[in-house]
């Protein structure tokens, strides 16, 4: 491959230009720090006899790695034989979420020492010099800067439904190791397409922290909420209630049944009062809904179950806020299941690195995950399709929002 080539490449994935015109370029850089990565790993490049080399290349096998940039890129993983254990490029498993990350990490590999003089020789090509840390800060600093513009970019839509969660990831901190609370927001826009608004990294879920991401949504246009979905967690709760005082909260009927599931040990109580909350959340009316729900209350009560019985009549109507829109949109809002799976996606894109070095990285590429899936949503497929007559105008007007957030950040200096 030419040194030219490779760096007209490196130019267009940093400039943000088109990739598709690109494609067998990125492919053909993949594949030769994948066969350097090898190199490094038996200990001696091809045909080259030493005394350290652990093993002998066997060829490639073919892999798909499907990008978001480039579409879906056909790659030559090398293959080994004659060592103890089987060979797994880094580069190809670890850091084929993002093409801009690709180059940044194995820039971070080189210092780290764990690439060979083929990859620092390549790099020397592509850069026309050796890479510094200069070089790293920079182009960190360029995602940095696409997240925190997305970050302040204004709401300029109505957004009827808030999904809220926090996932947990761990990051080194002042030279420990700490679980760090991502909170994030995503939303349904009254044009029925969904929206990741924002997201923060802090050391825990809080009131305070949830009501510090939602001040910045306001600030930035959020108008709308007619309802927010959630888990039951207090200090959440307690932000929805000052921030969108306005709104019903929703709680997410799956994890309302599997609370409930683990409360109880016996199995065959367990099917009999799951079976009824289902029963409830297939109802077509809410008097329906909680007729169901008494008959698992009432069980309950018979077996002597009485404080899951009376947490139950308190805590269900939380669970069926959804029924108050139109029955054509319950399947859709009476859970957070859609955020569930960004969640999921999310740690299984980064399962690998375990323990993030720092919390910039940690927020680097969590941000770039975030950022990619809110532009899928956004232009993609709608997910809801909403009438005008069924969201009733927003409440919250300007001057509601002004003093909303006047209001929260008063409390804030008292409590300060």
């Amino acid at each position: 491959m030419q040194n030219n080539a490779l760096f007209e490449l490196f130019k267009a994935i940093f400039s943000d230009e088109d990739m598709t015109r690109v494609k067998g370029l990125a492919t053909d850089l993949a594949n030769e720090l994948m066969v350097a990565e090898r190199a490094e790993f038996l200990g001696a490049e091809s045909h080259q006899r030493t005394p350290e080399r652990r093993g002998y290349a066997n060829g490639f096998k073919k892999r798909t790695f499907n990008s978001s940039r480039f579409g879906s890129l056909d790659l030559l993983h090398p293959q080994t034989r004659g060592t103890g254990k089987p060979f797994h490029s880094e580069l190809f498993e670890r850091y084929q979420r993002s093409e801009k990350a690709l180059f940044i990490a194995a820039a971070e590999m080189y210092y780290k020492g764990l690439s060979t003089r083929k990859i620092r020789d390549l790099f020397a090509d592509i850069f026309e010099t050796r890479i510094s840390p200069q070089f790293i800060s920079r182009a960190a600093t360029k995602i940095d800067d696409h997240i925190r513009k997305w970050k302040a970019e204004r709401i300029d839509m109505d957004v009827p439904f808030l999904i809220v969660d926090a996932v947990y990831l761990k990051a080194r901190e002042n030279s420990r190791v700490q679980s760090k609370g991502v909170l994030i927001v995503s939303g349904i826009q009254r044009d029925g397409h969904r929206r990741v608004l924002d997201f923060s990294v802090d050391d825990l879920e809080s009131e305070e922290t949830w009501r510090g991401v939602f001040i910045r949504l306001r600030e930035r246009g959020l108008s709308g909420v007619k309802m927010v979905v959630s888990d039951a967690h207090k200090g959440l709760k307690n932000a929805i209630q000052k921030c969108f005082h306005s709104s019903s909260w929703q709680r997410c009927t799956v994890h309302f049944i599997r609370n409930y599931r683990k409360k109880l040990k016996k199995q065959s109580d367990r099917i009999k009062v799951i079976q009824w909350l289902k029963n409830a959340y297939n109802s077509v009316c809410r008097k329906d809904a909680l007729e169901e729900m008494r008959k698992a209350s009432a069980y309950l009560r018979s077996i002597r179950k009485h404080r899951i019985a009376t947490a139950l009549e308190e805590e269900f109507e939380d669970t069926i806020q959804y029924m108050a829109f139109s029955a054509k949109y319950w399947r859709r809002l009476k859970t957070s299941n859609f955020m569930e799976r960004l969640n999921g996606e999310l740690k299984r894109r980064i399962y690998s690195i375990r323990i993030f070095p720092n919390v910039s990285a940690l927020e680097r590429l969590v941000g770039a995950i975030l950022v990619e899936q809110d532009e899928q949503w956004r232009y993609g497929r709608r997910y809801i399709t909403i009438d005008e007559a069924d969201i009733i105008d927003s409440d919250n007007d300007e001057e509601e929002i002004e003093r909303e957030i006047s209001d929260n950040e008063k409390e804030e200096k008292i409590a300060r």
